[in-house]
């Protein structure tokens, strides 16, 4: 984003572009808003994305919304989502959460009032001179953004992705595949949440193991992949690690990467896109410890020494008999490996029965718990 920036035209600086061009005659450019992208314009757009502008929280808008294609960047394709049938995911809910939408919408109206030509959607000009204030605008029909054009400029300038993109995916994980896991903040969270606190340095091209979330320095690798992609690898068990993979940063690093942890991240061991850049490729999975990633990019290895990053299957179950003071509790267990020689657990199993704590709590066979992924669970119970 940085270099794009200062290299685009300031207000200042498209002005005097302006004032040539109208010089020679030129109005079809005066009336065409490409002409009128300038820093001020993308400033304006990233600032959108900001908490302070309230809520709802202002995204990029993608024109279809159920796939990754083209994001409504450019005049052109803030114009399409505009105009799109409000059965197929257009119309103003998704237009008005849409930053480049408020951003061409300012810039138009600020160069319609300097210059009295409306720059309007490209071969679809808005009025020739302005000679009343700002109005309800119909700017034509358009029906040609899957075509290739200019607009695609917007797209990599402001970092959005563009063309149908795929999402792949691997193989369903394991069923007995752990549902939470223990971070130092003594939190518990699902695969996704990793993911994510992985995607929120990757993305930024932040490359460095102490900087994930809650998550202990010990059980993490980064990689530099090129200047502005990393591969992060957590260790989730004395044979498995996980880890997110990419080579650029932006705003295609967090649209594809969301992609894929949304869709895929919690049922299937891999996902993967490889857009909108040849060069581009984003990855998170599941895979055999000190595994080498994509591209035979490589990390230190994490050691044979039954510490990882800790997981849980935990129900922790009152029932009350006839007389108040009779009351069994149940705690059932599965597939729960701390990494640290079970004092997670032993925590846990005091918290579900405060008074007699695990000292007084004995193993019984389990008939017929199951958890919701279908894994059986181990029966630890302590009566009353």
């Amino acid at each position: 984003m940085c270099p794009t920036f200062f290299s685009t035209s300031t207000l200042n600086r498209k002005f005097e572009e302006m004032q040539g061009e109208m010089a020679k005659g030129n109005v079809d450019i005066m009336r065409d808003a490409r002409y009128f992208f300038t820093s001020g314009h993308m400033f304006l757009h990233e600032m959108m994305h900001t908490d302070l502008i309230g809520q709802p929280h202002i995204i990029d808008e993608y024109i279809d919304p159920d796939i990754m294609s083209y994001q409504a960047y450019g005049p052109k394709r803030v114009h399409q989502l505009a105009i799109r049938d409000l059965q197929q995911g257009g119309g103003a809910t998704r237009a008005s959460t849409n930053a480049d939408g408020y951003a061409w919408l300012a810039s138009s109206l600020y160069w319609w009032d300097t210059t009295k030509y409306f720059p309007g959607v490209p071969n679809k000009p808005g009025p020739l001179v302005a000679e009343t204030g700002p109005v309800i605008l119909h700017l034509g029909d358009f029906d040609d953004f899957n075509t290739a054009s200019s607009d695609d400029s917007f797209q990599k300038a402001l970092g959005g992705l563009f063309g149908s993109v795929p999402v792949r995916s691997g193989t369903d994980l394991n069923s007995n595949f752990p549902r939470y896991w223990i971070l130092d903040d003594n939190s518990k969270q699902d695969i996704k949440n990793i993911y994510y606190r992985l995607r929120d340095k990757a993305c930024q091209n932040i490359c460095d193991i102490s900087t994930i979330q809650n998550v202990p320095s010990q059980f993490v690798r980064a990689t530099r992949v090129g200047s502005t992609g990393c591969e992060y690898a957590i260790k989730i068990s004395n044979t498995k690690e996980l880890y997110l993979y990419t080579t650029q940063d932006g705003q295609n690093c967090y649209s594809a990467t969301q992609m894929m942890i949304d869709n895929y991240g919690a049922t299937k061991d891999s996902s993967w896109i490889n857009r909108p850049l040849v060069s581009d490729l984003y990855q998170i999975g599941i895979r055999d410890i000190n595994t080498k990633g994509p591209g035979g990019v490589s990390h230190d290895e994490f050691p044979a020494d039954n510490q990882h990053l800790g997981f849980m299957h935990l129900a922790c179950r009152r029932s009350d008999g006839v007389a108040k003071w009779a009351y069994d509790f149940n705690l059932k267990i599965s597939g729960w490996d701390d990494g640290n020689w079970g004092k997670s657990i032993k925590s846990e199993a005091d918290r579900c029965d405060r008074v007699l704590g695990t000292d007084h709590w004995k193993y019984e066979e389990e008939k017929d718990y199951k958890f919701s992924d279908g894994s059986a669970a181990d029966h630890w119970r302590v009566g009353h």
